[in-house]
């Protein structure tokens, strides 16, 4: 009980963005180290072909690509999207973090609009953006896509990213931070409609999915989807319903290795990369 106390005690009184810090003492150190060798200039290379490469913030190196391509499914999943990449295709990056897919889109020919909520991660997009000159092909909306126009409430989850923001319902309001939100139909109204829609928002994925239904009718989009089950069940959703709605929308599910997936075996696992196409 005496914990407990404590523990509301700091959450009132200690900002949750000094308390991430604090909780991963490590991992801040690891930020402000790459935080001050980018501000001296120094990047990293990341090839995505022969002829074609990435240049990376060190911190979006260290904290997005190395996950991407050291994890298994991760790295399936961006084998995956890198098959499906052709000149004049045009992506909605939602939940896009520091904007490796979107980067990757454009280096292969197409136009990218990343969506994130996250300032220390947009900044890190926007510069990104600038050094690897892609301004007049990929746009950044500072935002979060759920199911209709209006103000998100998000957690901070990290000291990686104040970067990281995620949705939880009952949370002290104090604990949170307002991003704008908008839509995927909203979005294809202001752009036009995209070839390909990658969604990782971690577990907010049927929110993106239900502000989607003009999107999906037109069954045009492939859709890369991580489905973020456990965490989905947690909140209260019923983690059949992206499944069910794009199906539905006449898509067939397969995983990021290429075999076709049952509902079942999309929803199970505690986290599922599937690919959604247009049904045959």
């Amino acid at each position: 009980m005496e914990g407990g106390k404590v523990k509301a005690a700091i959450r009132a009184h200690v900002p949750r963005e000094l308390r991430n810090w604090l909780r991963s003492p490590a991992k801040a150190a690891d930020w402000l180290w790459l935080s001050t060798r980018a501000q001296m200039g120094w990047t990293q290379q990341f090839r995505i072909s022969d002829d074609k490469s990435i240049i990376c913030h060190p911190i979006a190196y260290r904290a997005a690509l190395k996950a991407q391509t050291e994890d298994p499914e991760q790295a399936a999943e961006l084998q995956r999207f890198l098959e499906d990449c052709r000149p004049g295709m045009v992506l909605f990056d939602v939940g896009a973090n520091f904007g490796l897919f979107s980067l990757i889109c454009v280096r292969m020919g197409g136009r990218a609009i990343a969506i994130e909520p996250s300032a220390i991660g947009s900044r890190i997009i926007r510069k990104q953006m600038e050094l690897n000159r892609v301004d007049s092909t990929m746009k950044l909306i500072e935002a979060a896509a759920g199911e209709h126009e209006g103000v998100l409430e998000m957690l901070s989850a990290g000291v990686f990213s104040d970067g990281y923001y995620k949705y939880e319902r009952a949370r002290d309001s104090r604990e949170l931070t307002r991003v704008p939100m908008t839509t995927l139909d909203r979005l294809c109204a202001r752009f036009g409609g995209p070839s390909h829609v990658k969604i990782d928002v971690e577990g907010y994925e049927a929110a993106v999915i239900r502000g989607a239904k003009e999107l999906l009718a037109q069954r045009t989009a492939t859709v890369f989807l991580e489905l973020h089950n456990e965490m989905a069940r947690s909140a209260g959703e019923d983690t059949k319903f992206c499944v069910e709605e794009l199906s539905r929308n006449g898509y067939s599910i397969y995983s990021v290795h290429g075999r076709k997936l049952t509902l079942e075996e999309a929803t199970q696992p505690a986290i599922c990369r599937i690919v959604a196409t247009q049904a045959a």
